[in-house]
């Protein structure tokens, strides 16, 4: 529906560790990290690794799987 409009979620809204990976339990976090994560990330504060992900993939344009429809 966005895209019919011409509307990209991506220009308006980028996934932080506040609104998006905080939010996401410790195990699916690491997964999304992959190369990313940092050595011992099994034992690290899940704050601290959507702190990670804000940089490496928020800051990147990174998209949750389900928002990429909407995103273009």
């Amino acid at each position: 529906m966005l895209s019919d409009l011409g509307a990209s979620v991506a220009a308006h809204w980028t996934p932080t560790a506040d609104n998006y990976f905080g939010k996401l339990k410790k195990g699916p976090l690491i997964g999304l990290l992959g190369e990313h994560a940092p050595a011992g990330a099994d034992k690290a504060k899940r704050a601290a690794l959507a702190s990670v992900a804000e940089d490496k993939l928020g800051n990147a344009g990174w998209m949750p799987e389900v928002l990429l429809p909407l995103a273009s």
